[in-house]
């Protein structure tokens, strides 16, 4: 969370990342029916009777989509949000999906794993001799695993199968080769896990790269980023699959 003056409102909708509902409400109210620059620009009360102005709120960080509750503070406030420690997921640390057949046709289960998650997993086993797996063998639909992919996996893309791959053929390697930018879940459809790619030799920042989304097709235009859903990827793996040596050559493994 972060604390905002209110001249850096700049419309409307932006009083939804406000944190505290009754401080939105009375400011929400301030500029009802009104010029909204003007009116967020000018004095807005908490308590006119007692001269106390609202000059800045407490704000959700657009750069936090998803932030993780690690505890609660002692002294629990009357306030909700104020009653636990909130951290920054950064990247997950990895995402598992699972495939199998059900009622004649493929489906696909997902489990990801943030940072935070993978920390506590691994600390907690670190002096054990044998553990259970981070990630079940099985989903909940009793589906194995197919893919586990972590951030910065190299991934060589397949249309429909694998076969297609001809690994004496260097230049379709090298339209195929994609790297493990992030791994999330759609924020409109949790039921999905999210894969980001990038193209193994893009350069420009991330920022001046617009990903397209989407199954990947023999032939297609190369894509500098990819997006695709858990149900969508198709590729083999590296350090399972294939792998890439010191030189840069990249050998099957099975």
């Amino acid at each position: 969370m972060v604390r905002k003056p209110l001249s850096k409102f700049e419309k409307l909708q932006d009083l939804d990342c406000i944190v505290d509902e009754a401080v939105k409400k009375i400011i929400e109210n301030a500029v009802a029916g009104k010029n909204f620059k003007e009116a967020i620009a000018g004095k807005i009360y908490m308590n006119e009777a007692k001269g106390i102005l609202i000059k800045k709120v407490r704000c959700y960080a657009n750069s936090v989509k998803r932030p993780l509750s690690i505890r609660q503070h002692r002294d629990l406030s009357q306030k909700e949000y104020k009653r636990q420690f909130y951290v920054t997921n950064g990247n997950n640390y990895m995402l598992v999906i699972y495939e199998g057949v059900a009622e004649g046709k493929v489906k696909r289960d997902f489990e990801l794993v943030n940072m935070l998650d993978a920390a506590n997993f691994y600390k907690k086993s670190a002096d054990k001799l044998s553990f259970p797996q981070i990630v079940p063998c099985q989903s909940v639909h009793n589906y194995p695993a197919k893919y586990m992919l972590k951030i910065g996996t190299m991934v060589m893309l397949y249309d429909e199968s694998p076969d297609e791959i001809n690994f004496a053929d260097n230049g379709m390697l090298t339209k195929r080769l994609y790297k493990v930018v992030g791994l999330s879940v759609n924020p409109t459809s949790p039921g999905y896990g999210v894969i980001s790619l990038r193209y193994h030799q893009e350069a420009r920042q991330a920022k001046d790269i617009q990903a397209k989304n989407g199954l990947y097709r023999i032939g297609e235009v190369l894509r500098p980023a990819i997006t695709l859903l858990h149900t969508q990827f198709n590729a083999l793996i590296e350090g399972v699959d294939f792998e890439i040596t010191v030189l840069g050559e990249i050998k099957k493994l099975r």
